[in-house]
């Protein structure tokens, strides 16, 4: 976190968070920045989204210079869609005490997304502070309370590597049935074998389409739960999320 200043206040503050480290495939559900800053008289807080990488030591893009040749007459990047995301920022204001506050910002989720899965695409954020008359001190990441240093808050999920597709959840089946699973693009898969209540079905399938004939009639009516395991060439397993089905003696015709 490198900061530039402005009188006795942050104008304009790098937050970058190196290693975000998640799963390549991971989808992001949300994202929420955690800072804490001092106020003098209110609060006004700018947010963008670098695109350039930033260098507080460079004579391009850094504390120094705008570029080669030009220096910046206050610190910081100010070229939207060259410099930062165009259309695409966050502000704080409305507080009108002085004081520390602490503050919980939603994140782009479409942003970080992008950082998790490319984390070249990384640049860090833009924290600045529009009003010159209100100072605003922002807690870095190296100060000596932890607890007040900038925090990355991120929701996450992963897709499973290997689903079941049918039956599907909640479905009434009879008679013979056949199930079938299905993996995520681009994994690898040796063998699926499926589980009825966490028991074998069958044997383990080692080839497009991933299916298994199921006899219903081997099952006691109600409630059964299956899932699919997927074997890698590497021997690792991963398991697909439970189905929940029910097993009926009727077949309906509709």
């Amino acid at each position: 976190m490198h900061t530039g200043r402005r009188g006795r206040g942050e104008s304009r503050v790098l937050l970058r968070f190196a290693d975000v480290n998640l799963p390549p495939n991971a989808v992001i559900r949300s994202a929420t920045l955690l800072i804490r800053v001092e106020a003098s008289v209110g609060l006004n807080l700018r947010g963008n989204y670098l695109l350039a990488k930033w260098d507080a030591e460079a004579e391009a893009l850094g504390w120094v210079f705008r570029d080669a040749e030009n220096r910046w007459n206050a610190p910081g990047a100010s070229g939207e869609g060259s410099d930062w995301i165009a259309g695409k920022s966050f502000t704080m204001g409305g507080f009108v005490s002085a004081g520390e506050h602490e503050l919980s910002i939603p994140l782009d989720v479409a942003v970080v997304q992008h950082w998790v899965r490319e984390p070249d695409a990384n640049r860090g954020m833009l924290l600045s502070n529009p009003v010159a008359e209100e100072p605003l001190f922002i807690y870095s990441s190296r100060n000596a309370d932890t607890s007040k240093r900038p925090a990355l808050e991120i929701e996450w999920t992963v897709p499973p590597v290997v689903s079941v597709l049918q039956p599907s959840q909640g479905a009434v089946i009879s008679g013979r049935f056949m199930v079938e699973a299905e993996p995520q693009a681009g994994v690898a898969v040796a063998t699926v074998q499926f589980f009825i209540d966490q028991e074998p079905l069958g044997q383990e399938v080692t080839e497009l389409p991933y299916r298994t004939d199921l006899d219903t009639t081997r099952l006691q009516n109600g409630e059964h739960t299956i899932t699919a395991h997927l074997r890698n060439p590497k021997g690792n397993v991963a398991i697909s999320a439970p189905v929940v089905f029910t097993t009926s003696p009727f077949s309906w015709l509709l």
